[in-house]
């Protein structure tokens, strides 16, 4: 009997997973093609919303012309083309439908929202897939056990112990995969209108994840406890996904263009920490991820100002070690200390190298957020 009810779940993984990969595709086409269209209609895939409507102006010969004009310059390169990608990353922006509309000037704000709410459930089917895969493989395996065990029972009274536990960790495996949901998704108790963090969805997007609930309240507890000017500590054991899923979201929630995100961890995970995150912001979400290398010995000048001030504002990561920060405070103290003393022979750049070394420790410790890996 388990056996049949696992060959039904695994039917109907199947077929959602193939109604949603046709979705996903149809998708992507609409939004690419609408998007670019000199004559865009609202898209018209189930799901997307109706609040857009028909948009296709008069046909009036200037109308026409300008519009001619447009798919020309498109076809030659001088305009604008937005791809899929980009509408994704617009998801993000606080002036998403105002940012699509510039790429296109016959969009509509109703058609550039509807774009947008059919890239936010292109996301959501995608990532839906994805996890069913997940599913499908934990169905296949718990499967194999099971067969496994009724032939153990036609040939002895007796289940092995090693399988009886393969099979309740297969089960419970399983279990959890079918009852995951979107746990960053809340309800308006005055409106009833469900509302989320498009960052959640985006993340879960370019990784294909589902984002378990207790990594999504430690990020919106770190981003409030920063909100609030509060220091946070909080211990996670090993495979939680603190360097694959809470320090990426949070330097991705936390780079708003004021601030200053600083990763900091033990010269062993340095490489580690620089390569996910350039994975992570090296598709739609682009950030750069810039290094604070130094040490008493280096030389010191306004290019490390310069570079931490593009990173704040260019909402990029600055990853570094405690032994950099010690080594810039301990430099600025020998500078100042050779400033101070009369006795010796000033030369014209030092005055210089302490207002920069001034400088970098104000920013870091004025407009930056520090995010403390294993440290």
């Amino acid at each position: 009997r388990a056996g049949i009810k696992l060959q039904q779940l695994r039917g109907e993984l199947r077929e959602l997973r193939r109604k949603d990969a046709g979705y996903v595709e149809r998708a992507l086409q609409c939004m690419e093609r609408v998007a670019n269209d000199a004559a865009p209609q609202a898209p018209q895939l189930p799901a997307a919303t109706n609040r857009a409507r028909h948009h296709r102006s008069g046909s009036n010969a200037a109308e026409v012309a300008g519009r001619a004009a447009f798919e020309l310059r498109q076809a030659a390169g001088a305009e604008a083309h937005a791809s899929t990608d980009l509408i994704f990353c617009l998801l993000v922006s606080s002036a998403g439908a105002e940012d699509l509309c510039r790429t296109n000037l016959f969009l509509s704000q109703n058609v550039s929202e509807a774009l947008l709410d059919l890239a936010v459930s292109a996301a959501c089917h995608s990532t839906r897939l994805g996890h069913a895969n997940r599913a499908l493989a934990e169905a296949d395996g718990l499967l194999q056990l099971v067969t496994k065990a009724r032939d153990a029972l036609e040939s002895t009274a007796r289940l092995p112990d090693e399988l009886v536990a393969n099979i309740g960790v297969r089960q419970e495996a399983l279990a959890t995969a079918l009852a995951a949901g979107r746990h960053y998704v809340r309800r308006d108790e005055r409106t009833g209108e469900f509302f989320f963090d498009p960052r959640f969805l985006i993340f879960e997007f370019i990784h294909n994840v589902l984002l378990r609930a207790e990594q999504v309240q430690l990020v919106e507890t770190f981003v409030r406890k920063v909100r609030s000017n509060e220091p946070m500590v909080r211990q996670m054991l090993m495979g939680g996904g603190k360097t694959t899923v809470i320090s990426p979201l949070l330097s991705l929630i936390l780079g708003d263009g004021e601030d200053l995100v600083v990763q900091m961890m033990p010269p062993a995970l340095l490489e580690q920490t620089r390569a996910t995150l350039r994975a992570t912001f090296s598709a739609i979400v682009r950030k750069r991820v810039v290094m604070l290398d130094f040490d008493r010995s280096a030389d010191v000048g306004w290019d490390i100002v310069d570079k931490l001030r593009l990173a704040a504002r260019h909402r990029s990561t600055v990853l570094c070690t405690s032994t950099s920060v010690k080594a810039l405070q301990l430099r600025f103290l020998e500078k100042l200390d050779e400033l101070r003393d009369t006795s010796r022979k000033h030369q014209p750049s030092l005055e210089r190298d302490v207002h920069a070394l001034a400088r970098v420790l104000e920013l870091l410790s004025a407009r930056g957020v520090l995010i403390m890996d294993e440290v």
